[in-house]
């Protein structure tokens, strides 16, 4: 599984998911984007997500913030397409303040 950059609790930043086998003239027709704890404790990761996501061509986006030191997360966005087929995306996400020093 991929994983992102560390990230600071104090920063806000967007993560975008990527959907390259999606066929020509095909769109995203809907999309879910989950956060879930990997390691550490956060009684409520959905908390971290700032707005809607966007959509632009086959790639999804999602403005992030907070999260709790020393916690991973689990990144996952699945979309509906016009086509009918469906996919699911995922990223290993660290938070540390630690970030700073990287």
């Amino acid at each position: 599984m991929k994983v992102w950059p560390f990230k600071h609790p104090g920063e806000r930043i967007p993560v975008t998911f990527t959907y390259p086998r999606l066929a020509r003239g095909a769109t995203l027709q809907a999309w879910t984007i989950t956060l879930t704890v990997l390691e550490g404790t956060d009684a409520n990761p959905q908390t971290m997500f700032d707005g809607d996501p966007s959509v632009t061509g086959n790639k999804v986006s999602q403005w992030i913030r907070g999260g709790v030191d020393g916690t991973a997360y689990k990144a996952t966005c699945v979309v509906s397409c016009s086509d009918g087929t469906r996919f699911v995306a995922g990223a290993i996400l660290p938070v540390s303040v630690k970030a700073l020093d990287l």
